[in-house]
């Protein structure tokens, strides 16, 4: 389920202002406290995400299928943060820059841990 997720977010355009056109700098990307989905979006609806950052705040219900697959019921939910690379870490950024990073996490009533996956999703052009 977190992978899934992962490749979905990953498969959309770096950022809302990146979808149709080119940007001058990271300035032009979304602003931190705008991250997630913007009109036209719906929340939990996945098939209605265009960018990789409408997965901010983002949660679900995967229901077990009890005639078919037999499983059990699990919540997943994300968020999304700009970040900047410090050596060989990962940090947060109050500001824009060309790198995004998602964590996921996956919990059930049955599994005594909360999965958290991470991925860091950059923008490059390329002419």
């Amino acid at each position: 389920l977190a992978t899934s997720t992962v490749e979905r977010a990953t498969g959309l355009a770096f950022d809302e202002n990146t979808k149709s056109s080119d940007i001058t700098g990271a300035s032009s990307l979304t602003l931190p406290g705008a991250l997630g989905v913007e009109t036209g979006d719906t929340d939990s609806l996945e098939n209605t995400f265009d960018d990789f950052d409408d997965y901010n705040l983002f949660h679900k219900w995967v229901k077990g299928d009890t005639t078919s697959f037999r499983s059990a019921d699990f919540r997943v939910w994300s968020w999304v943060d700009y970040v900047y690379i410090s050596g060989d870490s990962v940090a947060h950024s109050t500001t824009q820059t060309y790198s995004k990073r998602i964590m996921v996490y996956v919990a059930s009533p049955y599994m005594s841990d909360t999965l958290r996956y991470s991925t860091v999703y950059s923008y490059w052009k390329f002419r």
